[in-house]
């Protein structure tokens, strides 16, 4: 009985010698963890109409306004409220396999993630915007990932009314107290074609800025009323929507969802690293389904378009719609579907749910052969009465939508 008495207890002495080896070794890990917070920048859109622009922040190149101030610039709303940024954190390890890793960020006051960095150090930042509209994605080396990289986004939809982004430039920052988060170096500024950011351990959080470029064109409408139409009759839009079709005669509709490939080419000159023109594929055989661009009533300006859109006082939030359908560098068709209401002059409801459909070709709108990423293409209409309004009263109540 003592015998067996002394071997339980050695038994016993020998499992808590091994706990207690366990734990230190744990303890002992020399791996760290990373706490990242992003302060992200969108180049500003190359609007093909003169147009006052948003101040871009201080740590910024000119013509780069904050994601955060998105909703609202200029009367235009970006529908990313809420949209997740993706980042690949991408490391050259030598003699090893380059350590990629990704991670979503999203935004509640701040844009933060939820997991923490692991294994602090130099990285190269790359990624998109916003993280949803790609539901199959990748990332390859351009050399090495200090050199550049290589993003396939798949299943993006054809026509959006998203800002779709590629980040062009990333820089670790700082912060003291509780001012704003500086770079690193007081006076340097962000620069387009440069990845790399120190990534540092502990419970300091690291501030990264990042400088997102554009790779989808646009399209915004405006919209007034003929004045001698008006004179008789009010129309308040209600509703826009756009389809894209593969033909000038909008008989075929394009395919719902395209892929990309960008080539990012690290450089040190401040030029967008983003090599050559950024082409989309048809994805799949699913047509388009209409795209909502617009869902708010509002009652149309009347009289001729202002000749100087840099004056506010002229220009207006209702001269045109708050939102921007966004498109690939295609050879698309679209079509706009225009629904409205139309009333007297009083205010009585004449009719109800009009609708006017619009065939468009931006090439020959703008005379161009095709549209480019970053512009954007306002499309001005006028409603006017037809030809037989001053005979006819049911004709006073179905204008017709004129492409100027």
């Amino acid at each position: 009985m003592n015998r067996y008495i002394i071997v339980s207890w050695l038994l016993l002495l020998a499992m808590m010698v091994l706990t207690v080896g366990c734990r230190d070794d744990e303890g002992n890990d020399p791996r760290q963890k990373a706490i990242v917070e992003l302060v992200p920048s969108v180049s500003s859109y190359t609007d093909i109409e003169p147009i006052t622009r948003a101040t871009s922040p201080t740590w910024a190149p000119n013509g780069y306004y904050l994601y955060d101030d998105l909703t609202g610039v200029n009367g235009v709303l970006m529908s990313n409220t809420g949209a997740q940024i993706k980042v690949f954190f991408t490391k050259d390890v030598q003699g090893g396999s380059p350590v990629v890793d990704d991670h979503g960020f999203s935004y509640n006051g701040k844009w933060v993630i939820d997991e923490e960095v692991e294994n602090p150090g130099e990285y190269q930042l790359y990624g998109f915007v916003p993280y949803s509209a790609s539901t199959d994605y990748s990332i390859v080396e351009y050399d090495n990932f200090a050199n550049g990289a290589t993003l396939t986004l798949n299943n993006l939809n054809s026509v959006m009314n998203q800002d779709m982004c590629v980040i062009v430039g990333a820089k670790h920052g700082r912060k003291e107290g509780n001012s704003d988060p500086v770079p690193a170096t007081e006076n340097s500024k962000v620069a387009a074609g440069d990845f790399t950011c120190h990534i540092s351990g502990g419970d300091t959080p690291n501030y990264i800025f990042l400088l997102f470029d554009h790779l989808y064109a646009a399209l915004r409408f405006r919209f007034r009323v003929h004045e001698e139409y008006a004179a008789l009759r009010k129309i308040k839009l209600k509703r826009l929507e756009l389809l894209a079709y593969s033909d000038e005669a909008c008989t075929t509709l394009m395919t719902k969802h395209v892929s990309t490939t960008i080539t990012l080419r690290a450089n040190n000159t401040g030029a967008s690293p983003i090599v050559g023109d950024v082409n989309f594929t048809p994805v799949g055989s699913d047509p388009m389904s209409p795209v909502l661009i617009y869902d708010s009533e509002v009652e149309l300006p009347s009289g001729k378009y202002p000749e100087d859109y840099e004056v506010v006082d002229l220009r207006g939030e209702d001269i045109y719609t708050d939102n921007m359908g966004f498109v690939p560098k295609t050879s698309s068709y679209y079509k706009l579907i225009s629904t409205y209401d139309v009333y007297d002059t009083n205010d009585n409801l004449i009719r109800q749910d009009c609708t006017a459909e619009n065939k468009i070709d931006p090439r020959k709108q703008f005379n161009q052969t095709s549209l480019n990423r970053g512009y954007i293409y306002t499309l001005r209409f006028t409603v006017r009465p037809t030809y037989l309004y001053v005979l006819s009263e049911p004709d006073l109540d179905n204008p017709t939508m004129i492409l100027n």
